[in-house]
């Protein structure tokens, strides 16, 4: 569980973004490659913020990513039709990847028996 969760939570922030709570963080309509990196950064630095926020509380985290998850569609849909965009995000991101491990690891210590956070994040591609 603990690899699945580490795995699981990197290839999400990769794929489309991360947690917190600012409300300009919520995607909307992307009308441009621009506007996709935009979008998605602040979705992922959300999502970092997120983990931090919740590390000790396992279901909060998983409702909080769960909302998290229904917010990043747009960005889902524009990286269908938009592959470059996507690769440019992913490339972008690995330079945060430090950050995003040391934001991880307390749930993964604290949540790696959370079924409910194990389904929430089985849901991000």
């Amino acid at each position: 569980m603990k690899t699945t969760l580490l795995t699981v939570f990197l290839g999400a922030a990769l794929a489309m973004g991360c947690g917190g709570k600012k409300d300009d963080a919520k995607p909307t309509a992307v009308s441009s490659d621009d506007d996709y990196m935009k979008q998605a950064q602040a979705l992922s630095d959300k999502m970092v913020q997120t983990f931090k926020d919740n590390a000790k509380d396992c279901d909060k985290l998983a409702g909080e990513l769960e909302k998290i998850h229904t917010d990043a569609a747009p960005l889902e849909d524009y990286e269908k039709g938009h592959p470059d965009a996507k690769k440019k995000f992913d490339d972008m991101m690995k330079s945060k990847e430090k950050e995003m491990m040391e934001a991880v690891m307390p749930v993964m210590t604290n949540c790696k028996d959370n079924k409910k956070l194990a389904d929430v994040m089985s849901k991000f591609k």
